[in-house]
């Protein structure tokens, strides 16, 4: 299924969307705005539920944050959706 959306009068695919949140997100990681980054990764995997990388980064903000069960979660979910995603392994 692929969804479409108009902005600013221009289409913007679900999947294209989701990658310029995740964008935001790992900026927001980096300059260690761990819960900023949250929302954004949460925001791509609602628009991509199979985005293992999404879900691999919100499980590191999660683990930085203490969080180490939502982390565990994370981590799992993108090793399931991509068992070659390294970055996820770190995080269990």
């Amino acid at each position: 299924m692929v969804i479409t959306l108009l902005l600013a009068g221009n289409v913007v695919s679900a999947a294209d969307l989701a990658s310029s949140v995740y964008r935001s997100g790992l900026a927001k990681l980096k300059a260690h705005n761990y819960r900023g980054s949250i929302v954004d990764f949460t925001r791509a995997i609602k628009l991509n539920p199979k985005f293992a990388e999404a879900f691999s980064h919100r499980g590191h903000a999660n683990l930085y944050l203490a969080n180490k069960e939502s982390a565990l979660e994370d981590a799992n979910t993108a090793l399931a959706l991509n068992p070659k995603l390294a970055d996820a392994y770190l995080t269990r």
